[in-house]
């Protein structure tokens, strides 16, 4: 399972002076802050509409949330392809490579289109999906229809993920978060518009609020558009790059991004299988366990922030040859996703009636409150574990690390998790808390073995001087290509 080497530097390591690390951490911490208000905005959002939805029904809320966990788990899987841009821009720029740095912009254009063609298909198949997994005839029904109206909301979305990596990158994460913000008041706008000005049947309501969801969602693509054709941020899509950089760029996407993209999908995929296992056996609960889902997804913007500015900074230091600053931003990262993870987690545990009260209303959830109270706690250890686990996989995704974290997702989160969650959930008949011990075993285990693969790349948190140069498989690909390169223009 060990796909990196390294290599002594010892003698060519430049002292780095614990001035240049603080300052190094420093930016760490507002760009972590920066990149978590560009997801705060789009998360209570979310909230909101899901908060006005519940208030037509069980039914049609619980058709709304599984359109949105299918989806939410297909895009954030596709996205997870497009993460690698951290580590292939930060590469870039650490190297002072500006024609690889364009490369990459072209070639992420191109997987954008792929990725949001593949995730509107899949939400226009939600429909059959749920069908023949042997759900409600109705919810499957429901379900279908809001389906195709949303998939038409997910192409710009992946535009916008292009912008703000690349905006992050070059120094404007600032624009990132205004922008969400904006987009978050227009959406929210919109679906109290249709509240109050709209008189249809609950279905009906759902699906013009859907409707907003994905106007918003090209208001904010079509801003996008005009952010990145100015000054700084145009510079990258001007210039002459060769055809063989092209295509290296495009295969270097993939190389990267795939461990990635199928990391986070599995994680993810932990979350729809949950939901699908619910609806099947206990369906009555649906609105309870997407409800908590929806909070730990809440609870993770911080550490999501802290992740993407941690690719992004360590993968720069490791281009630049900086190896204590690296080391120390990686094990700094850490300790803020345990910190805040644990917050959240304590925060979820003590107020499970108070956190189901704002999206459901009192009255749900005074009916279910004991069950509500047995499965948010352990939310909580999901979300701690989870929080621990992206972080601690960014850290190894900013020297070229992927397929590390992948081996043991795998292992964690579909053997452990989900086997443990069928197991002890509808074959032994412990429920939907016997579900829930199932998801947290897989977790809590991943998060371990991460942190653990991240002390042996970079070495001890003491001593950041230890670890020389990680040759990841990242490395050998660019090591590969150049080759390739050389030999085709001889």
């Amino acid at each position: 399972m060990s796909n990196q080497t390294i290599t002594s530097t010892d003698c060519n390591e430049q002292p780095t002076s614990s001035g240049k690390i603080k300052s190094a951490q420093k930016r760490l911490f507002g760009l972590s802050i920066q990149l978590t208000l560009a997801q705060i905005a789009p998360l209570l959002t979310s909230l909101f509409v899901a908060g006005i939805i519940a208030s037509f029904g069980g039914q049609v809320f619980s058709a709304y949330m599984l359109v949105s966990t299918i989806n939410i788990t297909t895009f954030i899987a596709a996205s997870g392809l497009m993460q690698a841009l951290y580590y292939l821009f930060g590469r870039a720029l650490g190297r002072d490579e500006p024609q690889i740095y364009r490369a990459t912009m072209i070639a992420a254009r191109r997987w954008v289109w792929i990725l949001s063609t593949t995730c509107f298909l899949v939400s226009i198949c939600i429909g059959p999906i749920t069908a023949f997994a042997g759900i409600d005839p109705e919810l499957s029904r429901l379900a279908g229809q809001l389906g195709i109206i949303s998939a038409f909301g997910l192409p710009p979305m992946f535009s916008v993920m292009l912008f703000r990596i690349h905006a992050s990158i070059n120094g404007r994460a600032g624009q990132v978060s205004m922008l969400y913000l904006i987009g978050g008041i227009i959406t929210c706008c919109f679906a109290l518009a249709i509240t109050f000005f709209v008189d249809l049947d609950p279905s009906k309501m759902v699906q013009a609020i859907a409707g907003a969801l994905v106007a918003s969602n090209w208001i904010l693509a079509l801003a996008a558009w005009f952010l990145v054709r100015r000054p700084p941020l145009v510079k990258a899509l001007h210039g002459k790059v060769a055809k063989i950089e092209r295509q290296s760029a495009f295969s270097s996407v993939w190389t990267i991004g795939w461990p990635v993209a199928l990391v986070i999908f599995l994680e993810s995929l932990v979350s729809a299988i949950s939901t699908v296992v619910v609806a099947r056996f206990w369906p009555e609960y649906v609105p309870l366990h997407s409800v908590v889902l929806l909070w730990v997804t809440v609870g993770l913007v911080i550490p999501l922030g802290v992740a993407q500015a941690t690719t992004q900074m360590v993968s720069i230091a490791n281009a630049s040859e900086d190896l204590a600053t690296r080391n120390k931003l990686a094990y700094t990262a850490i300790v803020i996703s345990i910190f805040f993870g644990g917050l959240a987690a304590v925060i979820m545990s003590l107020f499970p009636a108070e956190l189901g009260t704002i999206l459901l209303g009192r009255e749900p959830i005074r009916a279910q409150a004991g069950m509500l109270e047995q499965i948010m706690w352990l939310g909580g250890i999901m979300l701690a574990s989870q929080s621990v686990i992206i972080v601690s996989a960014s850290a190894l995704r900013g020297v070229g690390i992927t397929r590390a974290p992948l081996a043991l997702a795998i292992i964690g989160y579909l053997g452990i998790g989900v086997g443990g969650a069928v197991w002890l959930g509808p074959v032994l008949d412990y429920g939907v808390q016997g579900l829930w011990y199932g998801l947290i075993a897989g977790f809590v285990i991943t998060a371990i073995a991460v942190t653990y693969k991240v002390y042996t790349v970079f070495g001890p948190a003491t001593n950041t001087h230890s670890q020389g140069k990680v040759i990841s498989e990242a490395e050998k690909h660019f090591t590969k290509t150049n080759q390739l390169i050389e030999r085709k223009t001889l």
